[in-house]
């Protein structure tokens, strides 16, 4: 299997991330859901830095609640400064290095892969555990984990719908999981799902989250009229009835197998 391959973004967007909205090497690659080292990467080649950062350090009240939920060298990362920078930013500023046991250490790749892998908590719920901030996690997840790795799904017990991790998704429930069915459609078409939208599985395989099977309904209103325009087209197809069901047609669009469509014939479809 071949290297998996990521969007890159433009040196304008990268730049706008790291420089004007000055997040962190481990927030920009949570935020694009890219492996840390290729967020490295794109940095070394749009040659975007930070310029004399490590000459200008925080204030010192931000600088001991950063050290509070982080390690030296997450600091580091942070600033894009040496350690030893760190370390000098934190005696100039009068606040003690932490020592042995108390510092906040990275845990193994096997820890976390209990908590987010199997377990299946959000990066504030590991961080609860750590008593770290979501952003340490998410450093820690970016640091071992590949964008694969990262993409976690299971299926709901109770509905049979497939659930996948995107904490920054709009459609996403507190801990972080999204519908993938809605997920799907939302990234095709652009923009969140309201909650007066329904998705339906034309196959009705829950699992089957390929546009080519889903429907977007500005309604449940609307998707309850389809159903009942499919019982009425397996009645036909079962030859129950010899009367062929019109077409259904909807007051606004409806997204059909990606196209948006006023009117269905299921049967030129078949």
């Amino acid at each position: 299997m071949g290297k998996t391959k990521y969007k890159k973004p433009s040196r304008e967007e990268l730049k706008s991330l790291f420089i004007d909205k000055d997040m962190s090497k481990p927030e920009i690659s949570e935020k694009l859901n890219v492996p840390l080292r290729t967020i490295k990467r794109w940095l070394s080649e749009y040659e975007i830095k930070k310029g004399n950062q490590r000459y200008n350090p925080p204030n010192k009240e931000k600088l001991e609640e950063e050290y509070s939920q982080a390690t030296m060298q997450e600091l580091a990362q942070m600033y894009t400064v040496s350690r030893a920078t760190i370390k000098s930013w934190l005696q100039n500023a009068g606040i003690p290095i932490r020592q042995g046991i108390h510092n906040k250490k990275r845990p193994s790749k096997q820890e976390l892969e209990k908590y987010f892998l199997i377990q299946k908590l959000s990066y504030k719920e590991i961080g609860e555990v750590y008593k770290v901030k979501p952003r340490t996690v998410a450093s820690w997840i970016g640091f071992y984990f590949s964008k694969e790795e990262k993409e976690v799904r299971y299926t709901h017990k109770s509905s049979g719908y497939v659930m996948i991790y995107k904490p920054r998704h709009s459609n996403a429930n507190k801990k972080g999981f999204v519908l993938e069915h809605r997920y799907v459609v939302s990234k095709y078409i652009n923009r969140k799902i309201s909650s007066f939208e329904e998705v339906h599985h034309i196959d009705m395989d829950k699992s089957n989250n390929n546009i080519n099977n889903l429907i977007l309904f500005p309604s449940k209103k609307d998707h309850s009229r389809f159903h009942r325009y499919m019982s009425k087209v397996g009645i036909y197809l079962l030859k129950i009835s010899k009367e062929r069901p019109e077409a259904i047609q909807f007051d606004k669009e409806v997204l059909f197998k990606g196209k948006w469509l006023k009117k269905i014939d299921l049967l030129l479809w078949s």
